[in-house]
C-alpha cells in the first residue's frame, strides 16, 4: 500500500491550515490515507498551529512552475493533460477518464480529484492516452451543462443571457456544451431527466463533465474552449430559471424502487430493470432517442454500481423507442413487451466490426503431421489447476514466448500480440510473479480489473478490450472463477462462458481462461482431466483447449509437476515440469518408483491376487464361484486396497455382483472348444460381458491403439462391434492410464 510523501504531507497540512479541507483529503486519500488516519492528521495539524508546537521542516528548494500551456485560437490543447492543468489553474479538480471516453475509473474518485499539477502529471503517465474530468464540488465550482441551443433561446426570451466566462464546447458546431461557474446558495444538482424539456443538467456536488483538451467519445474531436475566462458567480435570473425548468419526481415514478447496496447504487443484476424503468419513463414523456440516452447515461452514471455497459444503455435507448411517444404519461409495457425489450437490450454489441479469420488459426500451432493446435483463436479454452500450482506462471512463459515466435514445447507458435487481465491478484502479486520469471514489468501487458461478477464482469473485459490501442489475439484472464457468482453452478457459468464466446468469435481471438481445481494426485480424483477444473462441469464443456495442471502425489511442496494440454479433436500431450529459478522447465528425471499410475496399477494387481486367492476357496455355483458379500468383507480387513483399484481387479477377473447383489460371483470361461460361451452363476441377463477374456484383451489393445489415434468412442465401438458404453468406460480407463 502506498503512504504519503513528505512532499504531500506538507501540501496537505498548508491546505487544512489555509481551510482548504476538501483539496487536502484529495491529496491523501490518493495516497492510500484512510478517513481515519485523514481525520487523526488534520486534527494533530490544528492543535500543532495552536500550541506552535510542530517541528519545523527545512523547506526544500521549490521547483520552478511548468509554463502553463494556453489553447490555440481554436480552443485546443495539445494533450487532454494540458486541458486538464488548465482547468486545475482555474482551482477546478481534476480526475483521469477511460481514453476516449466520458468515464472515471478511480475508485471514490470524487474524493481523490485534485488541482495537484504533479498528481495530475502523474496520472497521465500511469494511464496513457486518459481523458479528464473536471470534478463540480459544493461550495466551490459547478457547471452547466446543455445539450441543444434551446436551453439559450429560451432564457434569453426573459432578456437575459448566460454570464460564464468560461465555456467548454462539447461539439464543433458550438450545439453543446459546459458552462463552469462560482458557487452559489440554492444552486443543487438537477438531473437532465427532471427537466421540463430533458436538454440540460446542473452539476454541482462530486459530479464531473470532461475537460478541455480531452477527446470526445462520439465525434473523435477535442473538447474545446470557446471562452477562458475565470468562473463567476451566477445571476440571480440564472438560479431561477435553472429552479423554474426543474421537474420534481412524481409519485408514480417510484412506485417500485430499484434495491440499492450500501454505497446507495444500483447493484449488478438489477441495472437492467432500473434501466427499463427509466427508459418507459422517458418515453412517456414525449423524449426521442438521442436525448433518452443522454438522460440514461447521465442517470446510470450517477445511480449505478460500475462498471458499466454502456452499449447496453444506448440500446435500450433505442429500443423503447419502437413504442410510441407518451404525452407526460408513463409508458405501460405488458410483459411480453417488456421481455422482448429487455432481450434486445441485453445483447452484446460490439464498438468495432468483426474480425474474420479461419478455424484452423491458433496461439500454438499443431505439431507435424496433426491437425489440431493449441488455444484456437474465435474460441475459449481453459487453463486449470489448484492454487500454488503455477497455472499463471505457465500461462505468462508461453504468452511471453509465442509473442517472440519461439517454441513452445516442441511447437512453434506466430507470435501474436495479446494482454492479460487480472481479477485474482493484485499490483504487488504480480510484481513478485514477473521478478521470480525474470520479467521487466512493461514486458507483460497486464491490466487490473475490478471485482465484479457475471455479465458485469463481461461488460469489463469487453470494455478493457476494446479501449486497447490495438486488438490483441491473444487475452489471457486470471481467476475467471472469481467472475461468476457461483462457479458451481450452470446456471452462472454456462451464460458467463457464452458471452465470452461471443466476443471471442466476434474479433476472432483466443480468449484463455484461469480457473481453480481441487487438490489431488496425478491419477486420482476425476477420471477425466476435463472435468478436474473446479465447479460445473460447464467451465470444461465449453472450453476447445484445456490445460490441467496437478501437483505429483498430490503435495503442494514438492516443485515438480505435471501438465495435460487436452484437444476436443486432437490426442492429449503430457508435460512432467518441475520449477527451477522460478519457471517451469521440463523433468527428464524419469517418475517411475513415484508414477502414481505405477502405483495404482501396483494397487489393482493387489486386488487381483486378493481375489485369486479367496475364489480359489469358494465352491463352485452353476460353474461360477460365488463368495458371500459378509465373506468378502471380511476378507478385506486391514488391507490397503482403494476400492477403485478393487474394482479395476474384479472388471479384470471378470467378478460381479449376484442378481440380488448378496454375493461376488466370478464367472467361469469354458475352453477353446467353445471360446464365445460363458457360465455363471444368477441371471446372465444382469452381467455385462463382452466375450472371452482373450477376446476382451484384444479389443481392450485395439480399442487403446485407436484412442491415440485420436479415433473417437463411436469409431471405435463400430470398428471392434462393440457397445458404445463399453468402449466409453474401455476410454477412460485409457485416459487415467495415459494423462493421469
Amino acid at each position: 500500500m502506498n503512504t504519503p510523501t513528505v512532499e504531500q504531507l506538507q501540501q496537505a497540512k498548508q491546505l487544512i491550515l489555509a481551510g482548504e479541507i476538501d483539496f487536502a483529503k484529495g491529496i491523501l486519500y490518493s495516497a492510500d490515507m484512510s478517513p481515519l488516519d485523514f481525520r487523526k492528521f488534520v486534527e494533530s495539524c490544528t492543535v500543532a498551529e495552536s500550541a506552535q508546537t510542530a517541528l519545523a521542516v527545512e523547506p526544500e528548494p521549490v521547483a520552478p512552475k511548468s509554463t502553463l500551456v494556453q489553447p490555440d485560437a481554436d480552443g485546443k490543447f495539445p494533450t487532454p493533460l494540458d486541458g486538464a492543468l488548465f482547468m486545475a489553474s482555474l482551482g477546478i479538480p481534476q480526475t483521469p477518464l477511460r481514453p476516449k471516453t466520458k468515464r472515471p475509473f478511480l475508485p471514490a474518485w470524487q474524493e481523490s480529484a485534485t488541482t495537484d499539477a504533479a498528481h495530475i502529471r502523474k496520472w497521465a503517465e500511469m494511464y496513457p492516452g486518459c481523458n479528464f474530468g473536471s470534478v463540480a464540488k459544493t461550495g466551490k465550482h459547478f457547471v452547466f451543462e446543455a445539450d441543444t441551443t434551446d436551453v439559450r433561446k429560451r432564457f434569453e426570451t426573459t432578456g437575459q443571457k448566460f454570464t460564464s466566462e468560461l465555456i467548454v464546447a462539447s461539439r464543433p458546431d458550438n450545439s453543446r456544451g459546459h458552462r463552469w461557474y462560482l458557487y452559489a446558495d440554492g444552486v443543487k444538482n438537477i438531473s437532465q431527466t427532471y427537466t421540463k424539456h430533458g436538454d440540460f443538467s446542473l452539476r454541482a456536488d462530486d459530479e464531473q463533465c470532461v475537460s478541455p483538451g480531452s477527446i470526445h467519445p462520439e465525434t473523435g474531436e477535442q473538447y474545446r474552449l470557446v471562452s477562458a475566462g475565470a468562473p463567476e458567480v451566477p445571476s440571480a435570473a440564472e438560479v431561477a430559471f435553472w429552479e423554474s425548468e426543474r421537474v420534481e419526481k412524481s409519485k408514480d415514478d417510484g412506485k417500485k424502487e430499484a434495491p440499492r447496496n450500501q454505497s446507495g447504487l444500483v447493484p449488478h443484476g438489477a441495472i437492467h430493470g432500473y434501466l427499463l424503468t427509466e427508459a418507459g419513463r422517458l418515453r412517456g414523456m414525449g423524449l426521442g432517442e438521442e436525448s433518452i440516452r443522454t438522460a440514461l447515461r447521465e442517470l446510470v452514471e450517477k445511480n449505478c454500481q460500475p462498471p458499466i455497459d454502456w452499449d447496453k444503455v444506448d440500446t435500450m435507448a433505442k429500443s423503447i423507442c419502437n413504442f410510441p411517444e407518451g404525452e407526460n404519461k408513463t409508458v405501460v409495457l405488458n410483459q411480453e413487451q417488456a421481455e422482448a425489450a429487455a432481450q434486445q437490450a441485453t445483447a452484446l454489441t460490439f464498438r468495432h466490426p468483426a474480425i474474420k479469420g479461419t478455424h484452423r488459426d491458433y496461439v500454438v500451432e499443431p505439431k507435424m503431421g496433426q491437425k489440431d493446435g493449441w488455444f484456437p483463436l474465435g474460441s475459449v479454452s481453459l487453463i486449470g489447476g489448484s492454487s500454488g500450482s503455477n497455472k499463471t506462471t505457465w500461462a505468462l512463459d508461453l504468452l511471453h514466448a509465442q509473442a517472440r515466435k519461439q517454441s513452445v514445447w516442441g511447437h512453434n507458435t506466430c507470435g501474436r500480440p495479446y494482454t492479460v487481465f487480472m481479477f485474482d491478484r493484485g499490483a504487488g502479486a504480480h510484481k513478485r510473479t514477473m521478478e521470480r520469471l525474470g520479467y521487466a514489468l512493461d514486458e507483460i501487458p497486464v491490466r487490473f480489473l475490478p471485482p465484479v461478477t457475471d455479465g458485469a464482469a463481461v461488460t469489463a473485459i469487453l470494455d478493457h478490450l476494446e479501449s486497447e490501442p490495438a486488438m490483441p489475439q491473444v487475452v489471457f484472464i486470471e481467476g475467471a472463477d472469481m467472475l461468476v457468482e457461483d462457479a458451481n453452478k450452470g446456471q452462472f457459468v454456462s451464460p458467463f462462458m457464452s458471452r465470452l464466446g461471443r466476443i471471442a468469435e466476434h474479433y476472432h481471438i483466443a480468449i484463455i481462461l484461469s480457473v481453480g481445481a481441487p487438490k489431488m494426485r496425478v491419477g486420482e480424483g476425476y477420471t477425466a482431466k476435463r472435468d478436474s477444473m473446479l465447479g460445473s462441469e460447464k467451465w470444461s464443456r465449453m472450453s476447445e483447449t484445456v490445460v490441467a495442471m496437478q501437483f505429483v502425489d498430490g503435495d503442494d511442496t514438492d516443485c515438480r509437476r505435471s501438465v495435460f494440454v487436452l484437444l476436443r479433436n486432437g490426442a492429449a500431450e503430457r508435460f512432467n515440469l518441475m520449477l527451477e529459478s522460478g519457471k517451469l522447465v521440463l523433468d527428464e528425471t524419469p517418475r517411475t518408483e513415484s508414477n502414481s499410475f505405477t502405483r495404482a496399477k501396483d494397487k489393482v494387481e493387489e486386488g487381483k491376487h486378493f481375489y485369486t486367492r479367496l475364489f480359489s476357496t469358494a465352491g463352485l455355483v452353476d460353474g461360477g464361484k460365488a463368495v458371500p458379500l459378509n465373506d468378502h468383507r471380511r476378507a478385506l480387513r486391514g488391507l490397503d486396497i482403494p476400492e477403485r483399484a478393487m474394482q479395476r481387479a474384479r472388471e479384470f477377473l471378470s467378478i460381479y455382483y449376484d442378481r440380488n447383489k448378496q454375493a461376488y460371483i466370478q464367472l467361469e470361461v469354458s475352453t477353446a472348444d467353445s471360446p464365445n460361451t460363458v457360465t455363471l452363476a444368477g441371471d446372465a441377463s444382469d452381467v455385462p460381458v463382452e466375450g472371452t477374456s482373450a477376446t476382451l484383451t484384444a479389443n481392450v489393445q485395439a480399442a487403446e491403439k485407436m484412442f491415440s489415434e485420436g479415433k473417437s468412442v463411436r469409431d471405435v465401438a463400430a470398428a471392434l462391434g462393440v457397445k458404445k458404453s463399453t468402449v466409453g468406460k474401455w476410454k477412460q480407463q485409457w485416459m487415467s492410464c495415459v494423462v493421469g
